[in-house]
């Protein structure tokens, strides 16, 4: 059993290392040459700035901080989910799933109406884990023009019949 708790200050600490993490993986999803530039304190700058702006959550198992969600509010009643971690050896043991559970008892509770992510598409163990969680509306596209053709990738994805690169 996992447990969401909104984060308070001195709970950061246990978050750098995972937002280091987190921005790390997401470079490397999307192929970049470049390794990410977020060091401790940056992290920590992440980490207060993620406080100021919306909710952020710790998720704890058995006494443990094994991952974070940071959670935006709009207009409409709405929601998104601008982030949300799980240390690598938490994954696939139904953790996030719990995590999404609670946090749906409380959106419903709060009347919201709609709760948005969004999702690299390279990151299919991501997409997958949502679609599994119930997100099953496609709400949006963003498309993306390069001007630096190395930063093209090769891989196509089949999308409402349409055929594109899948950065």
């Amino acid at each position: 059993m996992v447990l969401l708790r909104l984060c308070e200050k001195d709970d950061t600490v246990h978050l750098i290392p995972m937002i280091m993490e987190f921005y790390r993986y997401h470079r490397c999803l999307t192929g970049s040459r470049r390794p990410a530039q977020v060091d401790a304190d940056a992290a920590q700058e992440v980490a207060e700035e993620w406080l100021s702006q919306g909710q952020l959550y710790v998720v704890e198992h058995a006494g443990a901080t094994v991952g974070f969600l940071h959670l935006r509010f709009g207009g409409d009643r709405a929601a998104w989910i601008e982030n949300m971690y799980m240390a690598e050896e938490y994954r696939r043991q139904g953790m996030g799933r719990d995590v999404i559970r609670q946090l749906d008892q409380y959106l419903t509770a709060q009347q919201v109406r709609a709760l948005f992510v969004q999702v690299i598409p390279r990151n299919l163990a991501a997409l997958s884990f949502f679609l599994q969680c119930g997100f099953d509306h496609l709400n949006s596209i963003e498309l993306r023009k390069n001007y630096d053709s190395s930063l093209d990738k090769e891989e196509e994805v089949e999308l409402l019949g349409f055929r594109m690169r899948k950065f």
